[in-house]
């Protein structure tokens, strides 16, 4: 029985929710991801390599991809291929890497492995059956903080839990005052005797 191999580009954007979607996808149907990393090699003249942080950034993604499909013992294969087409080497891999579809990972308003452009030229004329993989957004990161600052403890009070908010009504903490004007001498009570 031959095991489903899917061909997982990357350009740019190490996206750790999505690689751990992705495998665990992987992991469900039995498949086989074919991590790829495709560096472009500039087309303007006088411009000879690739850049450094593309290399970079290309190392970071496969072993992401190593790393977490160790964790869940899904098989996995990686490839670095230096290209000036990034869409015609898509169609080249497919052959010859044995694959037989290409993941694709999209979540609103982020660009996920591909570039805008790369995504869209691939989703126009698919060189392959495609797995789409659409991930929800994420909750904006002022939610959280707005819930922390709302949070308040007050002593004398149960702890209260960071999902609880203070009603808006609420006068801040530091307008409340207590009464100074307390008359008498302290004295320390003895309970009962």
């Amino acid at each position: 029985m031959s095991t489903r191999r899917w061909l997982l580009p990357f350009t740019h954007g190490v996206n750790m929710r999505a690689i751990a979607s992705v495998m665990n996808l992987a992991e469900a149907a039995g498949a086989t991801p074919v991590a790829v990393a495709l560096l472009g090699r500039p087309t303007r003249p006088g411009k000879r390599g690739v850049r450094l942080e593309d290399i970079q950034q290309a190392t970071d993604f496969l072993e992401a991809v190593n790393n977490k499909a160790t964790r869940l013992g899904v098989p996995v294969e990686r490839h670095e291929v230096v290209t000036r087409d990034v869409v015609q080497s898509l169609t080249t891999l497919i052959a010859e890497l044995g694959c037989e579809a290409i993941v694709l990972v999209s979540c609103k308003g982020e660009e996920i492995f591909l570039e805008a452009h790369q995504f869209k030229q691939v989703l126009e004329a698919p060189p392959a059956p495609l797995v789409l993989l659409r991930l929800p957004a994420r909750a904006a990161p002022q939610g959280l903080w707005k819930r922390l600052l709302a949070w308040r403890w007050r002593p004398g009070e149960e702890s209260a839990g960071i999902g609880q908010t203070v009603p808006e009504q609420e006068e801040p903490l530091w307008i409340r005052t207590e009464d100074h004007r307390r008359t008498g001498t302290f004295r320390e009570e003895k309970g009962g005797d």
